[in-house]
């Protein structure tokens, strides 16, 4: 019979006659369809070869149902059953007693979800400042057993919940019937570390093999090997950040690395704070960061683990047990909701068992991190102990002193864990200071009874949990007096947590100027941590502090030391408004300037339209901001914060009411495409008949006019020259009534200072006409030569002084022959022409000129226009298309070239960079209200009212970009925490 390597050599298996019932029964260990056969009797190694293949036929072939060197084994299910029961319970020794059982993992579970994130945006602090990622939450699951495998990299703040993630993954592998890797390895690398540096050679089926005890001499030979080869394996490698030492870490990374190149077919995920995985990073991982807790899931939590330890407790699942849990959740969630200190830390998995284990010993809750961490160490140490009368040999506070010189040792060495001999020899000193008999040995046995050190294996001693380890340590560098060693580690993120709780209970000047002097991210990260949990800071210091917030300095920093004053200057703002986390609150003032300065340049790299530069550490309100934006603003807050959408804009009816809200503009959910802007005394996005009436009698001056008249003039004239001999006699005639009219209203704008006025060719050109229209028409050949070298002069003139027309029609610059195939409709446009066509001469022509247009439009239809200038762009886009694909006759040549005008237009109305100047907007306008004539008589009378809608809200974004309507729009935020 042949044997196995790691190498994964395949191994044949010899079907033995007669034994096929004990061999299905064999196999369906790993696969349920195969159970079934283990009743029946099948005979004969023919038989049992149709078994298998059938069995292979239903999942991937070369599976856990091949694991056989020679013999029958049980191996498969032995290793199984032992990785499901190492993480059966919740691991958090620090937390259990004697005589209370630990809740199993899958009671109490709640997953914390992930979500995609760039490492470096990864906030490394316990919990967020504000109690508070971006992107969509996500199971672990939904990343793992895929057809193609996954190397991923889950990053999360200390205590975020990784290994519990890990664990849990491990129990639903083993739990699951059908998965493409069905074999789960769990590794926690602080284990292995030294073996992995010190031994090139080392393999992953090497260090599984380490962690088996006695079930390793169970394994047929080259089991793991081959399970690895062939892509059986979700790899779960736990605690990157554990390993103390870039180089150490660095060198670990290698290693995953190797491992996934040499096993590719299998899942591989690996767990790290977020420091020490931007320090050895894994190639070719997709990074994920573990979410905090939902209030619902705190909810669920809390709840899940008051039933599970009543029921544990007492042996029952009665009613009284179920009520005894139902009234110690409500009492905890009740006083986390008036203690907003602690209610932050909620949303952290391990803070929150922690709250939970001592609010039930003690039905009260400390009121900081550091006294959190106090008060557990107390309650482990002594308290307990003391509540059940059980004589204690050595005072708590001695125990803890003696824990505290240990965890200031590991911290200084860079170790999660050490052995048993550097504890007793750090024990038996203090001991022989002290009036007792207990050896190191005695104590050592105590505190590991107790849970807060931990026997990770066989003389290895660790802390329950790093922060354990940080929380005393600090407590060491206080109580002897040691702070300045701390300020030789600011910029590295082992200390970070330890110097945080330090700087809890003492003076944090030294720290903060070694930050300021290094000015690394990672130390201003500290510094203003330091600042933010209210750390006894000299004024001077602070004032530093706070000057960073300037825009010279933002303008200069790196994306990741925005994000850390951003986050700073967040939790602020919402300190002022937001708590208790109870129901629906509404921001009492705008977000400040700084803060959206931040978000513009994290977003855009720039600034905030209409905002000055923020002066050192103001508060001003930002102003001035586009509806798009303030939307934006709230999804980078959420992101930022690691919230699912917990920020948004409040409604008009949570301001309506609001006290000091009187000169506040601020941006508004609506049911439409875009904010609505609310304040106190109404709408202020307002353009009415009036305004739009001004702003039109400003677009068309008598230059302008002056030109349209020769225009129309000119272009009857070729007409004219065209039916000249012709036997269209009375058509002629027209023409020249029609030109007639028009030199006859341009002599009426009499300005004899005007350099645009030819009056001399003007009257000569009227009496050649008047003469026509008066004469034979053989004479007419002459006369149209003499007209149009009369009006090719006046024309001339004309022409420069009437810039603002020159956009909108088909005109000839001057010296250019007009087309006599084109009349003067097809120049003008048929609005323009129709306005034309009553004019009255003299010098009320150009109100008649504009109030024709209103009239031949759906102006009078209109009321005006009431929202956002945001709303202008994507109006004008689909109009615009709307018009030139429904509306206008294709050949109207005029009517398509003011469509592309106000196309063109359309980049200037984006919300981000909205601009209109008044000679872009005064065109635009008069190409909305002669559309509107267009699309009125093709009796597309909707186009036409929105043809003169659009004209309003050009209006408004001129007189915004002019200054005659203040941008002053600001963002308020609103909140909805869910219900307990």
């Amino acid at each position: 019979m042949g044997r196995g390597t790691d190498s994964g050599t395949p191994v044949p298996t010899v079907a033995i006659a007669g034994g096929a019932a004990v061999l299905a029964a064999a196999v369906s260990l790993w696969h349920p369809l195969a159970a079934a056969a283990g009743a029946v009797a099948l005979t004969g190694g023919a038989l049992l070869g149709r078994h298998l293949r059938r069995a292979r036929g239903r999942r991937p072939s070369n599976r856990l149902d091949r694991p056989f060197t020679g013999r029958l084994t049980r191996f498969p299910q032995q290793y199984r059953e032992h990785v499901a029961n190492a993480v059966r319970y919740v691991d958090l020794k620090g937390l259990r007693t004697v005589g209370f059982a630990t809740p199993e993992l899958d009671d109490v579970y709640v997953d914390v979800s992930i979500s995609h994130q760039v490492p470096h945006q990864a906030d490394p602090g316990v919990v967020a400042e504000a109690g508070l990622s971006t992107g969509t939450r996500h199971s672990l699951a939904q990343f793992l057993d895929l057809p193609a495998p996954s190397t991923l990299a889950v990053i999360g703040r200390p205590g975020s919940g990784k290994t519990t993630l890990l664990r849990h993954t491990t129990r639903v592998i083993t739990a699951a019937d059908r998965r493409r890797r069905p074999v789960p390895v769990l590794l926690y690398l602080r284990d292995h570390v030294d073996r992995i540096v010190g031994d090139h050679a080392t393999m992953l089926p090497d260090l599984v093999r380490a962690t088996l005890g006695a079930l390793a001499a169970a394994e047929p030979v080259g089991w793991f090997g081959r399970q690895l080869n062939a892509g059986h394996c979700v790899v779960l490698l736990d605690g990157l950040d554990e390993i103390s030492g870039r180089e150490r870490r660095q060198r670990v990374s290698d290693w995953v690395e190797r491992q996934t190149a040499h096993y590719p077919g299998n899942d591989f995920v690996i767990t790290s704070r977020p420091g020490g995985f931007n320090e050895a990073p894994v190639a070719g991982a997709t990074v994920l960061e573990t979410r905090q807790f939902t209030r619902a899931q705190v909810d669920r939590f809390v709840r899940g683990w008051y039933l599970a330890v009543e029921k544990l407790s007492t042996g029952k699942s009665d009613a009284e047990v179920r009520r005894r849990a139902q009234e110690g959740s409500d009492d905890l969630l009740a006083k986390l909701t008036e203690a907003p200190g602690l209610v932050d830390f909620t949303a952290n998995p391990l803070m929150l068992t922690m709250i939970a284990n001592v609010h039930r010993f003690r039905s009260a809750l400390p009121g900081s991190r550091a006294a959190l961490y106090r008060e557990i160490c107390e309650v482990m140490l002594w308290r307990r102990m003391e509540a059940k009368r059980l004589a204690v040999e050595l005072p708590g506070d001695k125990m803890e002193e003696m824990l505290r010189a240990l965890a200031f040792r590991m911290m200084s060495d860079g170790v999660r864990e050490v052995g048993r001999d550097v504890v007793l020899d750090l024990f038996a000193p203090q001991l022989r200071r002290l009036p007792t008999t207990l050896t190191a040995q005695d104590v050592l046995a105590d505190v590991s009874s107790n849970g807060l050190l931990v026997e990770r294996e066989e003389g290895r001693f660790a802390f329950a949990h790093l922060t354990f380890q940080e929380y005393l340590a600090a407590t060491y560098i206080r109580e002897e007096r040691e702070g300045d060693l701390l300020t030789d580690t600011v910029d590295d993120v082992w200390w970070e947590e330890t110097t945080l709780l330090y700087t809890a209970t003492a003076s944090a000047d030294a720290i903060v100027a070694a930050c300021l002097r290094h000015g690394s991210v990672n130390a201003l990260s500290l510094a203003f941590k330091c600042l933010e949990q209210q750390a006894s800071l000299a004024p001077e210091l602070r004032e530093q502090l706070t000057e960073m917030l300037d825009a010279r300095y933002l303008d200069h920093s790196t994306p990741a030391q925005r994000r850390v004053i951003a986050t700073i200057l967040a939790n602020r703002h919402l300190a002022e408004w937001a708590y208790p986390q109870r129901g629906t609150r509404v921001a009492t003032t705008p977000v400040p300037a700084s803060l959206y300065r931040l978000f513009e340049h994290d977003v855009a790299g720039g600034h905030p339209a209409g905002a000055e530069p923020v002066a050192p550490g103001s508060r001003r309100w930002c102003e001035g901001v586009p509806g798009n934006r303030a939307r934006e603003f709230c999804r980078w807050l959420n992101a930022l914060l690691d919230v699912d959408n917990a920020f948004r804009l409040p409604t008009g009816d949570e301001l309506a009411g609001a006290d000091g809200l009187a000169d506040v503009a601020a941006w508004v959910s609506a049911a439409g495409p875009a904010p609505a802007v609310w304040t106190a005394a109404g709408s202020t996005h307002v353009v009415t008949e009036d305004d739009l009436v001004d702003a039109l009698a400003d677009d068309l001056d008598a230059p302008s006019l002056y030109l349209l008249c020769l225009l129309s003039a000119r272009a009857d004239t070729e007409a004219l020259d065209a039916l000249v001999g012709s036997r269209h006699r009375q058509e002629a005639r027209v023409l020249v009534v029609s030109l007639l009219r028009s030199l006859r209203v341009a002599a009426g704008f009499r300005d004899p200072d005007a350099p645009w006025q030819r009056r001399d060719r003007l009257a000569l050109a009227i009496g050649v006409a008047e003469g026509m229209a008066r004469g034979d028409s053989a004479q007419w050949p002459g006369a149209v030569r003499a007209l149009r070298d009369a009006l090719s002069a006046v024309y001339a003139a004309a022409y420069p002084a009437a810039e603002r027309v020159h956009g909108l029609l088909l005109t000839p610059a001057p010296g250019e022959r007009m087309d006599s195939t084109m009349d003067s409709e097809t120049y003008l446009g048929t609005a323009f022409t129709l306005a034309l066509s009553d004019l009255p001469p003299g010098p009320g022509a150009l109100g008649a000129f504009l109030a024709g247009l209103r009239r031949d439009s759906a102006f009078d239809e209109w009321s005006g226009w009431r929202a956002p200038p945001e709303l202008a762009h994507d109006y004008a886009e689909v109009l615009v298309e709307r018009l030139a694909g429904r509306v206008l006759d294709p050949s109207d040549r005029w009517s398509h070239q003011a469509t592309a005008y106000l196309r063109d237009l359309l980049p200037a109305l984006r919300a981000d960079h909205q601009a209109l100047t008044a000679e872009e907007a005064s065109r635009a306008r008069l190409c909305c209200l002669a559309l509107s004539t267009v699309a009125r008589r093709a009796h597309a009378r909707e186009e036409a009212h929105q043809l003169v809608h659009l004209a309003g809200a050009l209006t408004l974004v001129e007189y915004r970009t002019n200054g005659l309507l203040r941008a002053d729009e600001t963002i308020l935020l609103a909140v909805d925490w869910p219900s307990p």
